[in-house]
């Protein structure tokens, strides 16, 4: 029981600072503090990079595989789109790779939008 209560004692404490901001209430700095120990503080913008940072890497992963597409193809994503709608043969090993690089397509523009929203400061941590 003594260990638990130590424990417990010794819990990370996470105080979020909430300041007004251009009439928003907006996280600015995050303060954790260890019981009897020094607090460290992350600024909203240092938190952004971190996330920007995560964005970028999941964005080079997701061009890695529409360049695949591309070589394999020798050609561009519009234009194996043009030709599917075309073909007069299914050809169901090209249908599954339109699929898939069109999703990769839809997830790159998504992470090029989240990363312009991060590099703007228009993200909100939870």
């Amino acid at each position: 029981m003594k260990q638990q209560k130590q424990l417990f004692e010794n819990l990370v404490l996470l105080l979020i600072i909430i300041i007004l901001d251009e009439d928003e209430w907006a996280i600015q700095e995050v303060a954790i503090q260890k019981k009897g120990h020094i607090m460290i503080t992350l600024q909203k913008q240092h938190i952004g990079n971190w996330i920007l940072l995560e964005y970028l890497s999941s964005l080079h992963v997701v061009n890695e595989k529409l360049n695949f597409f591309e070589r394999k193809y020798n050609t561009t994503f519009e234009s194996i789109e043009s030709r599917i709608k075309t073909l007069d043969k299914e050809n169901f090993n090209l249908w599954d790779d339109y699929i898939e690089w069109k999703s990769y397509k839809k997830a790159a523009s998504e992470l090029i939008s989240k990363i312009s929203e991060v590099r703007s400061g228009n993200f909100e941590v939870a």
